[in-house]
């Protein structure tokens, strides 16, 4: 008569378990989704530059119209409230940005469903923005994008920790490019207005 352990999982176990090394099911799976994954995470961090760049404006659109509402300066009660408005506006979208950053950096279910309806706003900003746009709902709304939101994977990732994306080195470079001109841009700005009389 044969024995059954009655600790054994049952056979058709839909839980990824088991040992995490190179043959593992686990690890094959995760490598087959890994680009996906880490495209969708790059996203996030578009989300991230995105509301470090709003957050600040919106102090400094909020600050700068109370500030010549007060002194009275050259703005009129108009102009200072819509400093104001358009402050507060940039920094719930910063808000929205910073949470949608961090839910699709941990493949948050309802991350995905938030960075669809900001991609598909996007899709107005005709060509280039269009253009993004359409890539990010292909990464978030694909077969392999619903996968990598699903819970299953989830599984695959926890037992998988070795396993790690490698971003490479040109990709790295041309994001320190892209994020040195913005900041340059931002500091000209600053400084041409600055100078003006």
């Amino acid at each position: 008569m044969d024995s059954v352990n009655p600790y054994a999982a049952p056979a058709d176990a839909a839980v990824i378990s088991g040992p995490t090394g190179s043959g593992s099911e686990a690890e094959a799976i995760r490598r087959q989704y890994l680009k996906h994954e880490a495209s969708i995470k790059s996203i996030g961090t578009l989300y991230m530059i995105g509301a470090v760049l709003l957050i600040p404006l919106s102090l400094f659109l909020i600050g700068g119209s109370v500030v010549a509402m007060r002194t009275r300066q050259e703005l009129g009660p108009l102009e200072s409230g819509f400093g104001i408005v358009f402050g507060v506006i940039c920094a719930v979208l910063g808000a929205v940005q910073l949470a949608l950053a961090i839910g699709l950096r941990r493949l948050r279910t309802w991350a995905r469903w938030g960075a669809t309806a900001f991609a598909t706003i996007g899709l107005l900003g005709f060509p280039v923005g269009t253009l993004i746009n359409i890539f990010i709902l292909y990464l978030l709304l694909s077969k392999k994008g619903a996968y990598v939101f699903s819970a299953p994977y989830q599984q695959v990732i926890a037992a998988t920790p070795h396993v790690k994306y490698r971003t490479s080195r040109v990709v790295i470079v041309v994001l320190l490019l892209l994020l040195a001109v913005i900041i340059a841009a931002i500091v000209l700005a600053t400084v041409s207005k600055a100078d003006l009389p």
